[in-house]
């Protein structure tokens, strides 16, 4: 099925839910260094949903972005081990702090992956999700004078 085809079927569907998922939590997406990459893709998946969300927002479709936090699995077993590779020696600090902090967080991780899945999203993830916008919204507003001067 192309995309015109799923859109034309997610609109004709009024109360459907169109959904998107994004890994890690959202303040990791915030995160500098060497996750750029995952956070570039991160913000462009956000940014297309917010722009889905308003062109099916006639027809009865909802959008949801799921970015879970940060839940006790095995994902960050094997970082303790793993040997840093970096052939870029002013990057060779900062990739060796990357993997201490997920070693030290494996086992650590606050969210329980079971009740995970049930709610979809978890309190560190929301407690994030909540202060990443507040920060931006107070940002916005100290600069709101500057925004506003660059009007006719």
């Amino acid at each position: 099925m192309g995309r015109a085809q799923a859109g034309a079927l997610v609109r004709g569907t009024p109360g459907a839910l169109a959904g998107q998922a994004a890994s890690s939590s959202p303040s990791s997406a915030r995160s500098p260094g060497v996750r750029s990459a995952g956070s570039s893709a991160k913000f462009a998946l956000e940014g297309l949903s917010e722009t889905l969300r308003q062109e099916v927002e006639p027809f009865s479709v909802r959008v949801l972005v799921v970015e879970p936090g940060a839940f006790r699995t095995k994902a960050y077993a094997g970082f303790q081990d793993e040997p840093v590779r970096e052939t870029v020696d002013a990057y060779t600090g900062l990739v060796q702090g990357v993997r201490a902090t997920f070693a030290d967080q494996d086992g650590k991780q606050p969210g329980d992956p079971e009740r995970g899945v049930r709610a979809v999203l978890g309190g560190a993830a929301y407690d994030a999700a909540v202060a990443m916008h507040e920060s931006a919204l107070a940002e916005l507003r100290e600069n709101e004078k500057l925004s506003r001067g660059a009007d006719f």
